[in-house]
């Protein structure tokens, strides 16, 4: 796992400087601390920082270059299945100097030019510079696991794996984007290709951008999910082919020249893992949780019976209000506003695990792949209830419901599903995607002049997987959505962020594209048999795992933020939203602020995720300012035939 940057100038007339190209570099030294390499020519500049994984040498170091030094690399990630490639490509007359991943993708570019990717299993992000065509390739895998922004204007292009390397380079104003910030409001996060400043994109999953001389800067799709051709097998062979990918994914995983570990939250999904690694595995295996002393997030009862079961060396660290403090570093490790409450937690957790280990295993992906998530069984409710024949009563149901403040209460989320029964199933999705906020009720926060630059924009990002699937219902419908939504502009983010701000390598078993292709497949109703979720999954493993780990019902990776917003937090979010020096006064409606807190205080209403998302807006503002939200630079159009914009000075 590494760092990676680079700039092109467009006209190979203009040099570009390698200190330049250190200074982005210089920027994510946490993603690599063991290495780096800095590569200039041809009017490019490519850097690097090298966490070692595999092949510890300096022949490992990037910038890599083949034989001739005609074709340059820069890569982060992991592919898992190099082996398998290499002899190939050797046969083929292709000479290796290491024995890196790294290399393997090099040689197979020369061979399938940009196609390369889609002979790749993994999870990655790279550059190729071909000094003979002068062309250059990004690339980011399926699933978007690792990440790779990307800026252009007139003359150039800059990229690199995260934005404070793009700030580095000293070329683009850290402007805000209005619109943005109104999708963080709503979504918890900036789903691409945008991000929180203008003229800096994120390159989409599963796709390349591509240039050469003369011509025009080319971003295009190489893979689409497809739920075609669904499995009609029995559900017993179903389970076995499960197991065995599931096992697969993992065993694939274990490669590594560092000491690895597994984060074991105590759900299904890391017990999973953590069984296919064990018997994968030769020794003792390290596993890791967090805990959070409220028992309606604590799961770690269940970390530590798989601990004992599998026999592993376990570590737990515990999570407290205290750790809130740390949100004005947050800020700065996410370079832009990010809102998912478990975010503190995987930081925290993947410190504690690299003090033991480099790299670790997780159990992400296997909810939106089998329907683990509440808002399926939601859906299924809901399509039940579309059937019953006079539904006007449903209103005077939901009428008769008192509302309960507690942070998972199910009276609370079923009196907030009556309340959508009457939409369509994709708009009862979006609804409980967006955590039941009413969008229009969000605008009214915003002061006169942050409304007025909120401009129209496709506020869909997270339902593309929705009306691009060709899944068979709407429950396949929604794992699609968040297979191609969630997990790349929320879940990954978030991993990948925490933990390599930590210099630690996450990979994630359920995350694999052929895995992912398998789960989509599979019929819904054996992810979902009755109220049993993830059934498939569990027939899979049941042998395997203890009978408490099998019948539990999901927790979730969260914080119990509801509480400590009406405890230890509440004078904090009372002074950092309503204060003086507040920046998001200027974005928000101070009053309206104000009675939320009161509100919330009084158990009137729950409104803690809007809360911590203006904590955590106002954090990331005071970082980059507020002022040239409501009074942007004015915007001129360049002659770059994307249409790409450029503040004037």
């Amino acid at each position: 796992m590494c760092g990676i940057v680079g700039k092109i100038n467009f006209s190979s007339e203009c040099p570009v400087d390698p200190r330049q190209i250190r200074r982005m570099a210089d920027a994510v030294r946490h993603r690599g601390p063991d290495d780096d390499g800095v590569w200039t020519g041809d009017g490019v500049g490519l850097g690097h920082r090298r966490l070692s994984i595999i092949d510890l040498t300096p022949s490992g170091r990037n910038p890599m270059c083949n034989e001739d030094g005609t074709v340059w690399i820069v890569f982060n990630g992991e592919i898992y299945n190099f082996p398998e490639l290499r002899p190939g490509l050797e046969a083929a007359g292709h000479k290796f100097k290491s024995r890196t991943d790294t290399e393997v993708i090099l040689h197979l570019y020369e061979e399938y030019g940009p196609a390369c990717v889609e002979r790749l299993r993994g999870m990655f992000a790279f550059a190729i510079w071909d000094r003979r065509s002068r062309q250059l390739l990004l690339a980011r895998d399926r699933l978007g696991v690792k990440p790779l922004h990307y800026s252009v204007n007139s003359s150039g292009l800059l990229f690199g794996s995260e934005i404070k390397a793009l700030l580095a380079s000293g070329e683009i104003d850290a402007v805000p984007d209005s619109s943005s910030i109104h999708q963080f409001l709503l979504w918890q996060c900036i789903p691409g290709p945008a991000t929180g400043f203008r003229g800096i994109q994120k390159l989409p999953p599963a796709s390349i951008l591509t240039w050469q001389s003369g011509e025009d800067v080319e971003v295009r799709r190489y893979w689409e999910l497809d739920s075609r051709d669904p499995i009609k097998t029995q559900p017993d062979e179903v389970s076995l082919q499960l197991n065995h990918l599931v096992r697969e994914s993992t065993r694939m995983r274990l490669a590594a020249d560092v000491p690895l570990g597994i984060f074991l939250s105590g759900g299904l999904d890391s017990a999973c893992v953590l069984a296919a690694a064990r018997q994968a595995h030769a020794g003792k295996l390290k596993t890791f949780s967090v805990t959070f002393g409220n028992q309606s997030f604590d799961e770690s009862k269940y970390a530590r019976l798989l601990a004992r079961h599998f026999e592993t060396e376990h570590h737990e660290f515990q999570v407290t209000p205290k750790v809130l403090e740390f949100l004005p570093e947050m800020a700065a490790l996410f370079d832009q506003p990010f809102a998912d409450l478990a975010a503190i937690p995987t930081y925290y957790l993947s410190k504690l695990t690299r003090e033991h280990v480099t790299v670790a295993l997780s159990g992400d992906g296997g909810d939106e792949a089998l329907g683990g998530y509440q808002r399926y069984l939601a859906l299924k409710a809901l399509g039940r209830l579309s059937h019953v024949p006079g539904r006007k009563w449903l209103e005077a149901l939901r009428s008769l419901l008192p509302y309960r403040s507690a942070e998972r209460s199910k009276l609370r989320y079923f009196r907030e599903l009556l309340g959508i029964a009457d939409r369509s199933p994709r708009e009862q999705y979006r609804a409980i995607l967006l955590g039941m906020i009413d969008e229009e009720e969000l605008k009214s926060l915003y002061s006169d002049g942050f409304r007025r630059r909120v401009t129209e924009v496709d506020d869909e990002p997270f339902l593309l997987g929705w009306d691009r699937t060709n899944a068979s219902d709407d429950l396949g419908r929604a794992m699609a959505s968040d297979t191609l939504g969630y997990i790349p502009e929320c879940l990954n983010v978030k991993v990948d962020i925490c933990s390599m701000a930590a210099s630690l390598e996450v990979r994630s078993p359920f995350l694999d594209h052929k895995l992912v292709e398998f789960c989509a497949r599979i019929p819904t109703s054996l992810k979902i048999h009755r109220l049993c979720q993830k059934y498939i999954l569990k027939q899979a493993f049941r042998k395997e795992l203890p009978a408490a780990i099998v019948g539990r019902s999901k927790a979730g990776f969260s914080l119990p933020l509801a509480d400590w917003f009406r405890g230890e937090l509440r004078s904090l979010a009372h002074d950092t939203l309503l204060g003086s020096q507040s920046c998001i006064s200027g974005l928000c409606n101070s009053a309206k602020i104000r009675t939320m807190l009161a509100e919330h205080a009084a158990r009137k209403h729950n409104w803690h995720i809007q809360l911590w998302r203006l904590l955590v807006l106002e954090n990331w503002l005071s970082r980059v300012g507020s002022a040239q939200i409501l009074h942007p630079p004015q915007i001129v159009e360049t002659g770059w035939d994307q249409g790409q914009a450029v503040a004037s000075r």
